[in-house]
């Protein structure tokens, strides 16, 4: 823990969280804890008052996630809460966003992630642990899709496959549609019955004549100008490093969240819809009455 602790420059480590909580000294927390102890460190971080960044999920149950809303809207002013959904702060995405300025109608989004297999019995399958990687993984790709449009998701219908071969679970292969606030919509296809060495993220967007082609945070295009226009970079660039910064720039003042709280609630009540949606082979709404 000192060793991991002195290499990436923090102050203060501890397996203990109640030594965190308690320290004065101590604004910002970084939580990379198992899953099913997320939601208690942010019920703590609210509670004491101290910035967290999570690595995601934001809490593994609806009744957890319920309880933090409940706790956020008892408190007159909230601590900084971040969630590590990194895609959204890649260059690729920022300069996706500035190709997307000018649109004048929604877009067409299909997105594809080649995840990767892994078996039944690993922890991100338990009940206990991980709940799924719909559950574990499946917000970061929600949470890029929402910053693209500019919006959230109001409705949404996930279907999966439904083999009965013991070696593939279901739930790592689904298609998921969407429709955004903003009137655009998207499509999600997550598998991990693909070949590993393949591409494992590739990001279509249509609107307005043009069409956005973006492959493994590495390549981005933007075809329809008269000529295609190429953002390269060395290598893929998820956008880890800029969502940290942003967190230390918000906990120091310097900057304020891009995604506040109630988004980050919402995002995971979106990943519970899917959830349902698959349980009930039924269109679920997201829109507030």
């Amino acid at each position: 823990m000192e060793h991991s602790g002195r290499k990436f420059g923090f102050q203060h480590q501890a397996t203990d969280a109640e030594q965190i909580w308690r320290n004065p000294d101590i604004q910002g927390v970084i939580g990379l804890t198992p899953h099913s102890h997320h939601a208690s460190l942010v019920q703590s971080a609210l509670e004491n008052k101290k910035s967290l960044f999570l690595e995601k999920p934001l809490c593994t149950t609806e009744e957890e996630l319920t309880e933090l809303r409940k706790i956020a809207e008892k408190m007159t002013s909230l601590p900084i809460l971040m969630v590590g959904h990194n895609r959204r702060f890649s260059p690729h995405t920022q300069k996706m966003l500035t190709w997307l300025q000018s649109r004048q109608t929604p877009h067409v989004i299909q997105m594809r992630v080649n995840s990767g297999f892994v078996p039944a019995t690993h922890w991100v399958h338990s009940e206990d642990e991980g709940r799924s990687r719909i559950v574990g993984e499946m917000s970061h790709f929600i949470d890029l899709l929402q910053s693209l449009t500019g919006s959230l998701v109001t409705r949404i219908h996930a279907e999966r496959i439904s083999g009965d071969n013991q070696s593939t679970v279901n739930n790592d292969n689904i298609v998921i549609a969407m429709k955004f606030a903003d009137g655009s919509v998207g499509n999600l296809t997550y598998s991990a019955s693909g070949d590993k060495a393949y591409s494992r993220e590739a990001l279509e967007i249509f609107f307005d004549g043009k069409t956005i082609a973006s492959q493994d945070f590495s390549v981005s295009k933007l075809h329809g100008t008269g000529k295609t226009v190429v953002f390269k970079t060395r290598g893929q660039e998820m956008g880890y490093v800029e969502e940290l910064k942003h967190f230390t720039n918000c906990v120091a003042g310097k900057e304020t969240l891009v995604v506040g709280p109630e988004k980050i609630f919402t995002t995971m009540e979106t990943i519970f819809a899917i959830e349902r949606s698959l349980a009930t082979a039924n269109v679920v709404s997201l829109e507030k009455s």
